[in-house]
């Protein structure tokens, strides 16, 4: 994946910095002139929204199984410290400019919300629940991220006032949850947030609402039209100890009272869902919440612009199911409201639209047939056409329209991944500012994969009509991910949009291998047409041609498809010294000796006995060098070793462990295979262990000060194929490395930065970091170190050999070049080139005598030069450098050459030569 520069691009990059442009004359004089996509159907992911939530608190579970209210603020607080600490540090050799983002660009991720600017509709904003805010100027035909470092990724809602387009708001934190009773406490945290944003500057730069950090997650804003002061705010009471309702402000966010406040419990249940202000009267306002721990949901209508509430008295005042709301523009007074009659991964169960003519007080069902609502506690969204009331639209996991007031519906999109139809499960419609009803008939929907476009909503459906609006747009959450150094490829498993493979280095496009939601992924080593993913529950499946097709292998994994044997993401891994054999983990370990086979045969190598649910394998290693090392964590911490893994019956040892919490991932050292990493989950100080004596004891790597990993889960560990003493972890709060073996760690303000990275792992045999986030797609750094090395001799001057000397270079730093021994006041330049071979023709090196210099020697091409005037016997220039990580690797060399008259003839003399080699 390494990009090597050309001529022209180096002469380019000098040209821009001002130096002399490159003419390759061939002479010196002691002046220096110096010369595709598949459409897949939806059902393989529908009713897995619920196992994700829960999968993902797990990994948060402290070793009392609780999770603090604060505990995300206060790693990302302890990663903030650690980057002003490490700042200009470049630990493990990720330098402040050396990551990359590589895509997908083609396929967006969870979308919650679409903002469209009232008089430029081509500008637009959207919100990824956990990949922050996006830009797009073009009406969508691409996308740019608006501030990846501003605090909190997990965008929910986006508002501004229509009179007054400045001003912006923007909430996080997801709040959804399923509502099966209390054996799902407290799940909503799955995209934790941290309070409200605003900007003042139409959305170019945002700032947080100091305060509403205490208002948990926010589901949604509503501004009062023609106010840019008052706002109102739904919150879900989660994480636990945050109080659920709706919040108000009317100083612009400087201060915030509860106006309808839901109490907390402690299951699911209060949360506000939603809150609206009326558009034909500015002083009434709704709001869809669910009470209790039941819980039971309803609507509340407002007035006094959101200062007084009741709650609604006959049809939607006691409901089963969640409750989404739409005012009728048309109709004054009127509401409209989604409601879906199923439990968590519920199938085909209808769904009613219902209608209030009295500001929401009271509500009667419509006929509504046709309507089917599935999963609609996650997925809910309604719009009526502003200009006809009897024209609405329903999203849940598909979306249905009705052309006769709600009476009937039809399905026009049914979902899928990686083509124009709209991705399932919808979270919001928006029109276009000048929709008439006629002749502009545009509009938008935000779902799991991203952000499509109607543009006649009448005639839109299942067989088209739909435009993909997310190029540029990466926002994917990925679980895992693996790739191949030298082809640049790489695959990864996403939370619904399916296991995805980008094909080389040149293309950041992605294809889709497998829909439903992906996992674990693999790569063969030896050939990278072989690679690995899974559906969720352990489903692996296997491509021969790259990723352009794939098929399931896993059969003989009894534990494979079941939720109570196997993680929602469950691990597998392939054997580093030999791709025919896989590990896999369930309820037990599972081995393959022939994955590559047409039908892979599979074994069980270890079994958990017992009925504990939680007995199942989270984290496999093999050692490199040596398949007889294995090791497997689980969901508690449990960890066993094996030294004859490859036996037809391995013996398996339990090693003790230094906690009881979930195992995020195992690594064992590659000089060493009794040395071994274990990452555990949980927001604590010492979640990263190493043993150098197999698990007979371990040592707290974590680090301490500001220079420690954050207290943040750990999901992925990473060693640097050749350099000693670099590792790097994959957390909850972003990616740290180390370059002194553990004793001090940093982060970069650069890539992946406020966001969860699920997977760290270096490219197949190359030098490329690969880190696979849960909402900001996939980015790579080459990690590798800058060089500068002397070659050749110089000639002796007045002053004695001129010498040249240069500091190991990286990308987007200056590197300091210095020649002593000059006389002084004496002019001396430096030649900066990029062949050491050749130049303009003639063989490198060539003797100057020719110059009336006998004794010195040309080196290097002379591409770029700068000069000046000696002081105290040296001259010393630093050389801007560009931050591209594309330079990463490339070679360029320096020589200097100094005027002296009294030396020779020709009145000057050079020194030896030095290349230098960029590293990040």
């Amino acid at each position: 994946m390494r990009y090597r520069p050309s001529r022209s691009s180096l002469c380019a990059f000098a040209v821009g910095l001002g130096l002399q442009a490159c003419t390759g004359t061939g002479t010196v004089s002691p002046e220096l002139r110096a010369d595709a996509l598949s459409t897949s159907a939806a059902a393989e992911q529908e009713g897995a929204a619920d196992q994700a939530y829960r999968w993902r608190r797990m990994r948060w579970l402290d070793d009392h199984g609780r999770v603090a209210s604060d505990a995300r603020a206060v790693a990302l607080a302890e990663r903030a410290a650690n980057l002003a600490e490490s700042a200009l540090v470049d630990d493990g050799g990720i330098g402040p400019f050396s990551w990359r983002a590589v895509g997908p660009t083609n396929i967006g991720g969870r979308t919650r919300c679409l903002l469209i600017h009232p008089t430029v509709p081509s500008r637009m904003w959207a919100g990824a629940v956990s990949g922050g805010i996006w830009r797009t100027d073009d009406g969508g035909n691409t996308w740019v991220s608006v501030d990846d470092r501003m605090g909190n990724l997990a965008i929910t809602s986006l508002v501004m006032d229509p009179s007054n387009p400045a001003v912006m708001y923007a909430s996080t934190g997801e709040g959804f949850e399923p509502a099966e009773g209390v054996n799902l406490v407290n799940i909503a945290q799955m995209v934790a947030g941290a309070g409200i944003w605003k900007s003042l500057d139409g959305g170019v730069t945002w700032s947080h609402l100091p305060g509403t950090e205490n208002l948990g997650n926010i589901n949604r804003l509503a501004i009062k039209p023609g106010s840019t002061d008052i706002v109102l705010a739904g919150c879900s009471g989660m994480p636990p100890g945050f109080a659920a309702g709706v919040y108000r402000t009317a100083n612009g966010g400087a201060t915030w009272s509860v106006v309808l406040s839901l109490g907390s419990g402690s299951g699911p249940g209060p949360t506000c869902y939603q809150v609206l202000f009326d558009p034909n009267d500015t002083n009434r306002c709704v709001a869809s919440v669910s009470e209790g721990n039941a819980p039971s949901y309803s609507v509340h209508y407002g007035s006094g612009s959101g200062q007084f509430w009741s709650r609604a008295q006959t049809g939607l005042r006691d409901s089963a199911n969640r409750v989404e709301l739409t005012y009728v523009p048309t109709q004054a007074n009127t509401l409209l409201a989604s409601v879906g009659t199923d439990t968590v991964g519920g199938g085909n169960a209808p769904a009613r639209v219902w209608r209030s003519t009295n500001h929401g007080r009271d509500w009667a069902s419509l006929p509504s047939a046709g309507l089917v609502g599935r999963q609609s506690w996650y997925d809910n969204a309604i719009w009526v056409d502003p200009t006809n009331a009897n024209r609405m639209l329903v999203g849940m996991v598909t979306i249905s329209r009705s052309i006769d007031g709600g009476n009937s519906f039809t399905v026009i999109s049914n979902g899928g991944q990686g083509g124009n139809t709209p991705h399932s499960d919808v979270h919001f419609f928006a029109h276009h500012p000048g929709y008439n009803g006629s002749s502009v008939l545009e509009v938008f929907t935000c779902t799991d994969g991203g952000v499509y476009r109607a543009p006649n909503i009448l005639t839109a459906g299942v067989g088209g009509g739909w435009q993909r609006r997310d190029q540029g747009f990466c926002t994917t959450q990925f679980y895992g991910a693996a790739g191949d150094g030298p082809t640049g490829r790489i695959t990864g498993g996403t939370q619904d949009n399916g296991h995805l493979t980008i094909d080389s280095a040149s293309t950041s496009n992605a294809i889709v291998t497998r829909s439903g939601d992906g996992g674990f992924a693999a790569m063969d080593p030896t050939d990278p047409n072989y690679l690995y993913g899974e559906y969720v529950n352990l489903q692996i499946f296997r491509s021969t041609n790259g990723g352009a097709g794939s098929s399931y292998i896993y059969s003989g994994i009894t534990d494979a498809g079941n939720a109570t044997t196997t993680n929602f993401i469950a691990p597998f891994v392939l054997d580093p010294n030999d791709p025919n054999r896989m590990l896999a983990g369930g309820r037990g370990l599972w081995r393959s000796n022939n994955v590559k086979a047409a039908s892979p045969s599979w074994g069980r190598v270890y079994n958990y006995t017992g009925t504990n649910d939680e007995r199942r394998i989270a984290a496999i290693a093999v050692a490199p060098g040596n398949s007889n090392v294995a090791w497997f964590g689980d969901n508690q911490g449990r960890l066993r070793r094996s030294s004859n893994a490859t036996a037809g019956s391995p013996t398996w040892s339990n090693s003790s462990s230094p906690a009881n919490r979930f195992v995020g991932r195992i690594l064992i050292d590659r000089t060493s295979s009794s040395t071994v990493f274990v990452g555990f989950g949980g927001f604590g100080t010492d979640n990263l262990y190493r043993t150098t004596n197999s698990g007979s004891s371990w040592s707290n790597v974590s680090g301490s000060g500001a220079t420690a990993l954050p207290r943040a889960p750990i999901y992925g560990i990473a060693q640097h194929p050749t350099l000693p003493g670099r590792y790097y972890v994959a957390t909850e709060v972003g990616v740290f490395a180390t370059s002194d073996d553990c004793a001090t760690w940093s982060t970069s303000n650069d890539g992946p930065a406020d966001v969860c990275v699920d997977d760290i792992r270096f490219l197949k045999n190359s030098d490329v970091l690969l880190a696979a986030t849960y909402g900001r797609g996939l980015w790579t750094s080459e990690v590798h170190e800058g060089t500068s090395t002397v070659f050749g001799a110089g000639c002796p001057g007045s002053a004695g050999t001129p010498a040249l000397d240069a500091a190991a270079p990286r990308i987007g730093v200056p590197v300091v070049v210095t020649v002593t021994n000059v006389p002084a006041a004496a002019v001396t330049s430096v030649v900066f080139g990029i062949s050491d071979t050749i130049w303009g023709g003639v063989p490198l090196p060539r003797s100057l005598a020719a110059f009336g210099m006998p004794g010195c020697t040309q080196f290097i091409s002379a591409e770029i030069a700068v000069s000046g005037l000696a002081a105290g016997g040296s001259f010393q220039y630093a050389l801007g450098l560009p931050p591209d990580p594309a330079f990463v690797g490339t070679s360029f060399f320096s020589q200097a050459i100094v005027a002296d008259a009294a030396a020779n003839q020709g009145g000057a003399v050079v020194t030896n030569a030095v290349r230098c080699e960029l590293g990040n």
